[in-house]
């Protein structure tokens, strides 16, 4: 079930997406795209609180916020 979650996370993002999340060709320092939840509280670690980052949801449609 995971990987179907993880494949149509992947594909609305790919579809309806990706064109709005980057600004002039680039993609902001605080989206992280499709990585798991696990990755995201790695990522966020050793940062100072109040980091956070925005990723594509695992589970539905969307983004979510992942903070320190």
């Amino acid at each position: 079930m995971e990987g179907q979650c993880d494949h149509n996370a992947a594909a609305w993002f790919s579809e309806h997406q990706a064109a709005q999340v980057m600004t002039n060709g680039f993609v902001p320092d605080w989206f992280h795209g499709i990585i798991s939840r696990k990755a995201a509280e790695e990522l966020l670690v050793p940062k100072p609180p109040g980091y956070f980052l925005i990723r594509v949801s695992e589970s539905r449609e969307g983004y979510t916020l992942s903070y320190r």
